[in-house]
């Protein structure tokens, strides 16, 4: 059970997020602690900054579960069927339904129509 929740954290991609939000929300204490001071701003700054940090974890954690940045958008995750497996149609080969290794599956565009000619062009005759 432990494994199946861990295995469905890194399939959701939270832990990744928690992750660099640790080593992000570390690196801006780091620089608030250390410019705050120089610049005036008052000794309860500091202090705001890492309540803001550390109530934001949660949020970013649950956030994380519920959606899915892709290049499409922000979409909700969808249960481990329905995104472990994807449905290939039988007219495509299996060379177009797999993408190379770490390069993103792109749609090949249709290169624009051709430009009418243009008035100077045009020949006088």
């Amino acid at each position: 059970m432990a494994t199946n929740v861990f295995q469905e954290l890194k399939r959701r991609k939270v832990v990744r997020l928690g992750v660099v939000y640790a080593l992000v929300g570390f690196g801006i204490i780091e620089v608030a602690a250390n410019t705050f001071q120089s610049l005036g701003v008052p000794d309860w700054g500091v202090t705001f900054v890492i309540v803001l940090v550390i109530l934001g974890f949660p949020l970013a954690l649950v956030m994380s579960w519920m959606f899915d940045l892709t290049p499409e958008g922000i979409e909700r995750t969808g249960p481990a069927e329905a995104s472990a497996t994807t449905a290939v149609p039988a007219e495509t080969s299996q060379a177009e339904a797999t993408p190379a290794v770490g390069s993103p599956r792109r749609r090949r565009r249709r290169p624009p129509p051709p430009l009418p000619p243009s008035p100077s062009s045009r020949s006088r005759t």
